[in-house]
């Protein structure tokens, strides 16, 4: 080892470490910058936080101003508008879990249901629908604009229907596919039979499933058909309407359809159908509901 470097190993171990010399120095400019995006970010965040708390609030305070100028004593409204790529408001486990909670809110007593939705998930409907028909209270259904697929299964489960001329429901024969095929199950069913042979696995598999769904379907809507029809013979006709995918999905089924097949059909006032709609127009998505018991706490 050479003498330098023997020199160098002593210096080291003498002052332990090669000493370095460290400058920091602060970029105020930068850092103001970072303060001024990062407030911004934080006062989006709270405003969106803070809107979507208001116009539920608001929506609240609409609701129960409604309800007591009709003197109903428990409003469930279901809204579903918004419908995009990225988001999208429909029948769900989530409005699942929030009709149950109303439910046992209403313990019992009769209650208004207002619908204003495009459907949703088959089970959620389903299900939603079977708790209904369950329930020991009286329901009237209203719909001011439209209550289709999934939002017909909750209409028909209801004791009452009420519909103005232009309000509507659509039919409810299943839809299945994937985000690159999609279909009702009648057109699968039609696409295996002219594909054949060559008709690969998965068109079979959804029009296997189509075909269960819709039987089953069709059992539940000539369930709640029984007492809603003027004769038994519109029964099947117009369960076999809604269900074999004759008509398309988005059909519009108004009031006077719906009384031609003998469907009993209600009407909503002028001046009932207009408060209505300025009501559900400032009630924020998904469910809203009122009780007797909570407005009597305040």
């Amino acid at each position: 080892m050479s003498a330098e470097i023997g020199a160098l190993v002593e210096l080291i171990n003498q002052t332990g470490g090669i000493p370095i010399k460290v400058t920091q120095t602060t970029n105020y400019w930068q850092f103001a910058v970072t303060i001024i995006l990062s407030s911004f970010a934080a006062i989006f965040l709270f405003g969106n936080l803070l809107k979507e708390q208001i116009i539920n609030s608001y929506g609240k305070i609409k609701l129960t101003i409604f309800k007591k100028k009709n003197r109903i004593k428990n409003i469930l409204v279901i809204k579903h508008t918004i419908s995009s790529w990225f988001d999208q408001s429909m029948i769900d486990r989530n409005t699942l879990k929030k009709i149950q909670s109303a439910l046992i809110k209403f313990d019992g007593k009769p209650f208004d249901l207002i619908l204003w939705t495009p459907g949703g998930e088959v089970f959620s409907a389903v299900y939603i629908s079977r708790m209904l028909r369950k329930y020991p209270g009286k329901i009237r259904c209203f719909i001011p604009i439209y209550s289709m697929s999934g939002g017909t299964l909750l209409a028909l489960s209801t004791d009452e229907i009420y519909m103005n001329d232009v309000s509507c429901l659509g039919a409810v024969d299943p839809q299945l596919g994937n985000l690159f095929k999609f279909g009702s199950a009648r057109s699968w069913k039609e696409i295996v039979k002219m594909k054949g042979k060559k008709a690969e696995d998965q068109s079979i598999s959804f029009k296997f499933i189509g075909e269960q769904y819709t039987k089953s379907i069709r059992n539940l809507v000539k369930e709640f058909l029984e007492n809603k029809v003027d004769k038994k013979k519109n029964l099947s006709k117009l369960a076999n309407l809604l269900t074999s995918g004759e008509i398309e999905h988005g059909y519009n089924l108004t009031k006077e359809v719906l009384i031609n097949y003998g469907l009993k059909v209600k009407d909503i006032n002028k001046k009932m159908n207009k408060e209505l709609l300025k009501l559900i127009k400032h009630l924020p998505e998904g469910v809203t509901s009122v009780s007797y018991t909570h407005l009597r706490a305040h």
